[in-house]
């Protein structure tokens, strides 16, 4: 039914005054309610929209929740009415006009794009708050008032109506959004919140560009773009833009919904900090991502996924600390963050005889950059010059993958999607240029394990071996994937024939030297330091991890000593942390506390601090809810990870532990339960832990005794204030007893 020139019309109480607009769903009028005197909106909805009781049914309760709103920023829904030509619903007028007639009709500047951004995202928070998806969020949905507010139209709409797909398939049309949907929309998947993110992402590019970022010629390659490509980044289309909107666009962009921000409530705080002026090209934006705020300590090491690490505060701090840039993640590794300091500003950048000229030269900076990764700013500058290769050449394949690389490590640093994402996109697109580039095959199989995707990293390291045999970065590789699935011996022989290929790469005896920490191997453990150390004689990751074996053994002075000598190479997050393990378990807390929290304000925002931090906040008198509250935000930064790798004993045994801390008994025992079976050191302590605060004392010595066997440092056994208890125990003292006979 139109109902173009039919003004003067009734439906219900409202006079038809104009026709204002058509869509695929139906059309829009601007009405008069004669029973208030006030102008509305009334959108007629198509038959074939309403045409079912539960359909209906399910319009009325959407409707419904997103009158609850009420916020300036979405335009109100005052009523829904039923006919037999269609469904009406009537909304708020808003003299004005669509954001999609303003940028056709000008171009928008960055104040202008900033603030009306700033404006959706926050009524974006608002309806997420209330569990409303929007699921249709275009720039022909956004009113411009003429008060310069701009609000959401249709909010929820979408979502009762069905359209999760992108194509009427009653009527073979295609829905006219398809260009603003998200990858999982598009695919017909589940969505949620993260949706609207994208489409937020979508809207701010289409604002500065004039265009719809993944609008394609047909259906079908719409949905393609919107899954596969990546648009250019903002800087690369405009220059008078802060460099901080670009990369909130590309990170809102993401592919995977968890790589994109945490919420549209982030998103608008980010828009308010936001300085319109700073040039794109000039000056750093410190609001991108938390990751780039955190750049201040080395990451791990160059060809991991992510690095194992004894328990975490209580129970194996040191060694998390330790293993934070030595062990897999995966197995057990802290999620340690990234450098600060500008490699250029602190002269340690390597040198060459000349200004790079040619894409290859940039790329050979950016591989001699991350060989030294744990150097202040190594990482930026190798993103940098990688970056500077494809301003060259956009088809340099090794350039890809040294920034695939580069982000991996980004992420391997702190654990954000963003980071993971950016890399995976980086190493799919660097086989696409060259699917043979043995290290774009490496680079992409470690992105793919640390996603979970352990067939596929696997088949493709073996397809590296037996194609190039010589290449020590795939054993590497190898070994990190062997000890993420709980292979320690395959690991071993992956580690050592990496270090039989290439005897100059420091990273390869100091990463088996965090395997063998893991197994209880101090010894042999130390000597690969040492050898580690003769390769880089400046490397702080040593000194630290030497300083824990010094710990272990008792000598807390010489470990003290070692950790300071780490700081003065580097005072990271990580050295400090170091020094907030070493002073917890001599029983200073509060120092502890401050060494932790020096930690944070340096930047390091991982799992294995908020657990540390959480322990020395729970031993300190008045700071039970400080330690609750680091415990959860813990437990949120390892969910994700177990989500991804359900198989991970590691990953496992912490959350079971970090339950068993902040008091949820049922939950703890549930996942120490599921851990089942186990003969790591690290994870047999943990499950010591657990089963000891949920009062399961003969099964937290049967644990302990297994953990002794497998290595596991008595110093710390014996220093551990969640064990005071424990070690009154008669049982404790007999089992110390047969130990020492066995």
């Amino acid at each position: 039914m139109t109902h173009d020139g039919t003004e003067g019309q009734r439906v219900g109480p409202y006079v038809l005054e104009e026709h204002v607009g058509s869509g695929g769903m139906g059309e829009v009028f601007r009405a008069r309610d004669e029973r208030l005197g006030r102008q509305v909106a009334l959108k007629h909805l198509r038959p074939d929209h309403t045409d079912s009781p539960q359909r209906r049914a399910r319009l009325r309760r959407e409707a419904w929740a997103v009158a609850q709103l009420n916020h300036p920023g979405i335009v109100q829904i005052y009523d829904v009415l039923e006919a037999s030509d269609g469904d009406w619903i009537v909304m708020e007028w808003v003299p004005g006009e669509t954001l999609e007639t303003r940028i056709a009709r000008r171009q928008l500047d960055a104040a202008e794009t900033i603030e009306l951004t700033r404006q959706v995202a926050k009524a974006l928070a608002a309806a997420h708050n209330r569990g409303v998806i929007h699921r249709d969020l275009k720039t022909a949905n956004i009113m411009v008032g003429d008060d310069g507010q701009a609000k959401i139209l249709d909010f929820g709409l979408a979502k009762s109506l069905d359209r999760d797909s992108s194509v009427d398939t009653r009527s073979g049309a295609v829905m006219g959004t398809a260009h603003a949907m998200s990858p999982e929309q598009a695919r017909g998947r589940t969505v949620d919140y993260r949706s609207d993110l994208f489409s937020l992402g979508s809207m701010i590019h289409e604002m500065t560009t004039g265009q719809a970022p993944f609008r394609g010629t047909t259906l079908a390659d719409t949905l393609t773009r919107i899954c596969t490509s990546e648009p250019p980044r903002l800087d690369e289309i405009r220059d008078d833009l802060p460099r901080s909107l670009a990369d909130l666009v590309e990170h809102l962009l993401a592919k995977m919904p968890e790589a994109r921000p945490a919420s549209a409530k982030d998103v608008a705080a980010r828009l308010e900090r936001m300085e319109p002026s700073v040039s794109l090209r000039s000056h750093p934006d410190p609001d991108i991502t938390l990751m780039d705020t955190i750049d201040d300590t080395p990451s791990v090491d160059d060809d991991a996924p992510r690095r194992t690490i004894p328990v975490g505060l209580i129970g194996a701090v040191l060694a998390v600390v330790i293993a934070v840039w030595l062990v897999s993640f995966f197995s057990a590794a802290p999620d340690m963050p990234t450098l600060t300091t500008a490699t250029k500003k602190s002269g340690t950048e390597p040198q060459t005889s000349a200004t790079p000229a040619s894409p290859f030269d940039h790329y050979r900076q950016g591989r001699e950059l991350l060989a030294r990764h744990d150097r202040p700013g190594h990482i930026d500058d190798a993103i940098e010059a990688f970056e500077a290769a494809l301003a060259l050449d956009p088809t340099y394949a090794p350039a890809e993958a040294g920034l695939a690389r580069a982000f991996w490590r980004q992420y391997r640093a702190k654990p954000d999607p963003y980071w993971l994402d950016r890399a995976a996109r980086r190493a799919d697109r660097a086989l696409e240029l060259d699917p043979e580039l043995t290290f774009a095959r490496v680079v992409w199989a470690q992105t793919r394990m640390l996603e979970g995707e352990h067939d596929a990293a696997r088949a493709r390291l073996d397809e590296v071996i037996r194609t190039d045999p010589a290449y020590a970065e795939a054993y590497r590789a190898l070994a990190d994937f062997e000890r993420t699935t709980g292979n320690a011996d395959a690991a071993r022989q992956a580690f050592e024939q990496a270090i039989t290929l290439d005897r100059t790469n420091w990273e390869y005896p100091f990463e088996l030297a965090s395997l063998e920490l893991d197994q209880g191997n101090q010894t042999r453990a130390e000597d690969l330091l040492e050898r580690s150390l003769e390769l880089a004689p400046d490397n702080a990751f040593a000194y630290f991890s030497l300083g824990a074996i010094a710990y272990f053994r008792g000598d807390f002075a010489a470990a003290a000593q070692r950790f300071q000598r780490s700081i003065e190479i580097n005072p990271s997050p990580a050295a400090y942390s170091n020094l907030g393990t070493l002073y917890f378990f001599q029983g200073l807390y509060t120092e502890s506390v401050r060494a932790f929290e020096r930690a944070v304000e340096l930047g390091a925002h991982g799992l294995f601090l908020w657990a540390n931090l959480g322990d020395a906040y729970r031993w300190s008198p008045g700071r039970e809810s400080d330690a609750r509250d680091a415990y959860t935000r813990a437990i949120q930064l390892l969910e994700p990870e177990l989500d991804k790798n359900p198989d991970d004993l590691q990953l496992r045994s912490r959350l079971a532990l970090l339950l068993a801390k902040r008091g949820d008994t049922d939950d703890a025992l549930a996942q120490a339960d599921r851990v089942g079976a186990a003969e790591q050191a690290n994870i047999l302590y943990r499950l010591t832990i657990t089963h000891e605060l949920t009062g399961q004392r003969e099964r937290a010595l049967e644990m302990l005794e297994r953990a002794i066997g497998a290595g596991y440092p008595l110093v710390e056994i014996e220093r551990d204030p969640e064990l005071t208890a424990l070690r009154e125990d008669a049982d404790y003292h007999r089992l110390l007893a047969r130990g020492q006979r066995g």
